[in-house]
């Protein structure tokens, strides 16, 4: 598995929640 995309996903749901 790709630990960097898992991070990016990561990141990526963060800004999101932290967006709504």
């Amino acid at each position: 598995m790709n630990e960097m995309l898992e991070m990016e996903i990561t990141m990526v749901m963060n800004v999101n929640k932290f967006e709504r």
